[in-house]
């Protein structure tokens, strides 16, 4: 039978002079070499599998039967290595299971190769058996693994996108180069502190919008303290939130008897915004224009926030206490109700804080009492001679994507 270079074949045949190359040109990179790599033996790999479908519109296989069960097409290996290019590509190695990863495409590339070296009159008895079957079992198992790495590849970017929200454009220059090196300077152990160990090892509350969140602490935070040795609260691109803090609920698991919440006293300058002034004050709560009407006066230049709805009230034990190793990570997008739970839990030496320092959106008196003004910039507070608050932490570290 005659070859027929159709339209078909021309279009794959295109389609392989491009990502040959390409996969050649990646092999080589010095830049992202692992990620590269991978990337390369995936185009390798996608270029294999249409190779059954080029060479047979073309009639190969008419002309040539002996060609049935060449190991062009491995399939099974996309998803893998989809997974491993993403992995290398945040984490800068390889994957430290990638032979299992890849494990199932070798048993596909191992029988093909076993049944495309029988005779050639058992090959035909075989595939006259085994190949509809066993092309419906490969198909079967490339739809699960897709799924299975392309939520395994999704959760690992969203990790390192937050992971890259922690970085800011200035980066002190005492910045450990990685967690580990951290560590060993605070006389932690790197195992105690990894987000790895967080989630292999902990129980993690990861909190990603709103610490202001109702509801019940299982269902808004994930809390669930039974057999866990360590807990992880990630509060990372995190700016806080009103509301019923559910920090308040995870402090209450934490404290031993009646703590207070804050260490300072709320002090404003006025009772009501006078009605000429409230058209051009902007706000996101109007409530604000008559904060300090129940307030009480302590002196000639401040009033104190009293009332119930103005006091936070003391964190009072609850349910059965978590007794075990708290971690709380924190970054410099935490702020408000983030800012408050993560220096309640330092304070009182509830937990320890993994991150970088940050600032909270208040303004504060450098006697560290609140003024109550979160709409002054900072440029406007070091001009009038204030400071902002900054969190302390335990341990310095910026998060990097070889620590994810």
């Amino acid at each position: 039978m005659d070859l027929v270079f159709g339209w078909r074949t021309a279009v794959l045949t295109v389609a392989a002079a491009i990502l040959l190359p390409l996969a050649v040109a990646l092999s080589t990179s010095f830049q992202n070499r692992l990620a590269a790599r991978a990337l390369a033996a995936l185009l390798i790999i996608m270029t294999g599998v249409f190779v059954p479908w080029l060479i047979g519109f073309a009639g190969f296989y008419d002309r040539w039967w002996w060609l049935t069960f060449a190991p062009f097409s491995n399939a099974l290996l996309v998803p893998p290595l989809l997974y491993l290019h993403a992995y290398a590509l945040v984490t800068g190695r390889w994957s430290p299971a990638v032979g299992r990863h890849l494990l199932p495409g070798a048993i596909q590339f191992a029988y093909q190769t076993a049944a495309f070296l029988l005779p050639t009159p058992l090959k035909r008895h075989w595939a006259d058996l085994a190949f509809t079957t066993g092309n419906a079992i490969v198909a079967s198992l490339l739809a699960i693994s897709f799924v299975v790495y392309g939520a395994w590849t999704i959760r690992l970017l969203h990790d390192y996108r937050d992971a890259l929200s922690q970085k800011r454009s200035a980066v002190p220059p005492r910045t450990p180069a990685s967690m580990r090196a951290a560590t060993r300077r605070s006389g932690r152990s790197s195992g105690a502190v990894t987000p790895r160990f967080c989630r292999c090892r902990a129980g993690v509350s990861t909190i990603a919008s709103g610490i202001g969140a109702a509801g019940s602490i299982r269902r808004s935070t994930g809390w669930s303290p039974s057999g866990c040795r360590d807990w992880v609260v990630d509060l990372r691109a995190n700016e806080g939130g009103g509301g019923l803090d559910c920090g308040n609920a995870f402090a209450e698991r934490l404290v031993k008897r009646e703590t207070p919440f804050e260490e300072v006293d709320r002090l404003i300058r006025y009772r009501t915004v006078p009605e000429d002034l409230r058209p051009v004050l902007d706000t996101w709560d109007r409530s604000f224009d008559h904060l300090g009407e129940n307030a009480t006066r302590i002196n000639d230049r401040f009033l104190r926030l009293d009332a119930q709805g103005d006091r936070v009230d003391p964190i009072r034990p609850r349910g059965t206490r978590y007794e075990g190793d708290v971690r709380v990570l924190i970054g410099p997008q935490n702020s408000s109700a983030t800012f408050q739970f993560a220096d309640f839990v330092r304070r009182n030496r509830l937990a320890t804080l993994i991150g970088e320092a940050f600032r909270t959106s208040g303004i504060f008196l450098e006697n560290e009492n609140d003024l109550n003004s979160t709409s002054l910039k900072r440029s406007t507070a070091q001009n009038t001679g204030w400071t902002i608050r900054r969190m302390q932490y335990s341990v310095y570290i910026r998060f990097i994507r070889a620590d994810l």
